[in-house]
């Protein structure tokens, strides 16, 4: 799908599963309403079970908003905890009825932020086949029990024909990418042109890109979507 178009040089093209490039695309516009943005995800979220009894662990480690996701249409006991990896996931916890921690960084931070709290008892980490981080592992070899939970797949999907089209006849690209799993399933597809520029949420993300020759790559300070839309934003204004 393609959002007023106009004649600047690079567009924008938004890979994340639909409802994550429908929010960011509608946030891109509020600062840069003059930018031609792209949206043809390359993941498709599938839950695969129903969520786990709660009663039966002392909280919940969420690493991403789809996590949260599951229990969407489900009573949430009343003061559950759970631990949060950043500020929109844990806004999507919150909403769903958590009482939330949030972690202001990737696993890493959020795995040294659950060792500084008090022990809760067994915890339970809900993520997506394809995560990262080792979360539960981690917490467990440092003696807070965790339980791996993999909720939903993650399924790779094809650009769509008109987005091909338009990537092929046009010029460069502005790609935000959130994971290293996007990354690849890109450059399955296409090559970026020269000019075009990689904005990407970790080193892990942006890796695959710099063995290519005149191509842009902003890794940002913080993993988060307020870092990652202010680098689009500054990228776009600089081509």
């Amino acid at each position: 799908m393609t959002d007023n178009p106009h004649d600047h040089a690079a567009m924008i093209l938004l890979t994340r599963p639909q409802s994550g490039s429908e929010r960011f695309c509608a946030i891109l516009r509020k600062h840069i309403p003059e930018a031609e943005i792209l949206i043809s995800p390359l993941i498709d979220i599938e839950y695969i079970c129903p969520p786990p009894h709660l009663s039966y662990y002392g909280g919940v480690v969420f690493t991403s908003v789809h996590g949260v996701g599951l229990f969407k249409n489900y009573d949430v006991p009343k003061n559950m905890p759970c631990f949060a990896v950043g500020p929109r996931t844990a806004q999507a916890a919150s909403d769903a009825g958590f009482l939330v921690r949030t972690s202001d960084g990737d696993a890493a931070a959020l795995v040294k932020m659950i060792l500084s709290y008090p022990n809760l008892g067994k915890l339970i980490h809900i993520s997506g086949e394809h995560s990262r981080g080792e979360v539960a592992k981690y917490l467990s070899q440092n003696g807070r029990q965790c339980e791996g939970m993999v909720v939903y797949t993650q399924t790779a999907k094809l650009l769509s024909s008109h987005v091909i089209d338009a990537v092929q006849e046009g010029g460069p690209l502005i790609l935000p990418l959130f994971s290293p799993r996007t990354a690849i399933l890109l450059l399955e597809q296409i090559t970026p042109v020269p000019g075009s520029h990689i904005v990407a949420m970790s080193k892990s993300v942006a890796e695959p890109f710099y063995k290519f020759d005149q191509l842009g790559v902003t890794v940002v300070d913080y993993p988060r979507s307020d870092e990652m839309l202010k680098a689009v934003c500054n990228a776009y204004k600089a081509t």
